[in-house]
């Protein structure tokens, strides 16, 4: 049972870690094209 415990633990924070990294990316080329898109007018 502590196994399984250990398991769902280390599931639910690569999960944060996963929705924090997609979010950071998704910033990311937000500002990206922002910028481009400043850059060209």
């Amino acid at each position: 049972m502590k196994i399984m415990a250990e398991i769902q633990r280390r599931i639910r924070f690569n999960t944060i870690s996963m929705s924090v990294l997609m979010i950071t990316i998704a910033v990311g080329v937000m500002t990206a094209m922002w910028m481009y898109a400043d850059s060209i007018v």
